[in-house]
């Protein structure tokens, strides 16, 4: 019995490290992709980042979803970003997770996006915001609900994501005057609310903080077609932002 588990007890170590030299070169070549990113060679990130990812490394897999995205060192192809991003979310990566949720929603899976945009809403990612804001407004996929969406297009206005401006406006205009008070105050609370934080550490586009102005790239989905609500004639516009129908 002593033999069977002193060999038990081999094997656990030679498993563990194995597993350890194998994510030491992982973790290298990470690396090395986002230093060659930085410096433009996005041919030569993506050739260090897709070994790695293969073999599991998330970091690496959320970087060459964001090559797809951006068609940065390979043709844009957002198909090939879900899954990358899918496959780090899988493995609880926080940005990769934001990420899944609005490009599951950009190609067109809302009901599976709505999960991941809720949760990304809540750790304060502007977009998400945006997008479940919308969709509170129009009760598209979720069920209607004004105050929580004036609040969450504030959250996301006041990051600089125009498109959210624009949006709040266009709110005003049918949104009664208590529930817009309502929701500046549900805004505040959100402000304040402690969320998890994200290690974003070699990830590529999301080195700035969350309060500065959301690059073009980085905007959320717009072209996403939400049905004209019942009682009021709005929707998503082209560009992303409530327009009224005549």
């Amino acid at each position: 019995m002593g033999k069977i588990m002193s060999r038990a007890s081999c094997l656990v170590l030679g498993i563990a490290f194995a597993v350890g030299t194998a994510a030491a070169p992982a973790l290298a070549d990470t690396n090395t992709g986002y230093q060659l990113w930085n410096k433009g060679d996005f041919y030569g990130a993506v050739a260090q980042w897709r070994p790695a990812a293969i073999a599991g490394d998330p970091i690496a897999q959320y970087n060459l979803a964001r090559a797809y995205q951006l068609g940065r060192g390979v043709p844009v192809d957002l198909k090939m970003a879900e899954t990358w991003f899918g496959k780090a979310a899988a493995l609880g990566h926080l940005p990769s997770r934001d990420n899944y949720g609005l490009i599951l929603f950009q190609n067109g899976d809302r009901t599976s996006a709505m999960p991941y945009i809720e949760e990304a809403s809540t750790r304060g990612d502007p977009r998400a915001q945006y997008v479940l804001g919308t969709a509170l407004f129009n009760g598209d996929t979720v069920k209607k609900d004004w105050v929580r969406a004036y609040a969450l297009m504030t959250r996301a206005s006041a990051a600089g994501i125009s498109a959210a401006s624009s949006s709040l406006a266009q709110m005003d205009k049918y949104v009664p005057l208590d529930q817009r008070q309502r929701g500046l105050t549900l805004a505040r609370t959100l402000e304040n609310a402690v969320s998890t934080p994200k290690m974003t550490a070699g990830l590529v586009g999301d080195t700035a903080p969350a309060h500065n102005v959301v690059a073009s790239e980085d905007l959320p989905p717009s072209d996403v077609g939400a049905p004209p609500m019942p009682t009021q004639p709005v929707v998503l516009s082209a560009g992303g932002a409530l327009r009224i129908h005549s």
